[in-house]
């Protein structure tokens, strides 16, 4: 399961007291449907899909963005690997 902090929201370009309310909304959104626990004024964590929820859209998937930053830095070693190989041939020709 996907969590949301406050600081995420605020990395997503939401203002401070804006983000701070989302996550109030999404605390009390989770207790309605159960979670007792969200009461807590400690956690300050909530599920992805509350918040999507309350927002009504669909927020970017940290996994997604994960494994796109990592195909970056293979095609970076890639061409990297590429360039020392033409390096070297070009030193001895």
């Amino acid at each position: 399961m996907l969590t949301v902090t406050r600081q995420d929201l605020i990395k997503l370009g939401y203002g401070n007291s804006f983000a701070s309310d989302i996550m109030r909304q999404a605390k009390s959104l989770m207790v309605e449907k159960g979670y007792s626990f969200y009461r807590s004024r400690k956690l300050s964590r909530v599920p992805c899909e509350a918040v999507e929820e309350i927002l009504g859209i669909t927020l970017p998937n940290k996994t997604s963005e994960i494994s796109k930053n990592q195909e970056v830095i293979e095609w970076q070693k890639n061409q990297s690997k590429d360039q020392k190989t033409e390096h070297t041939i070009s030193e001895y020709i």
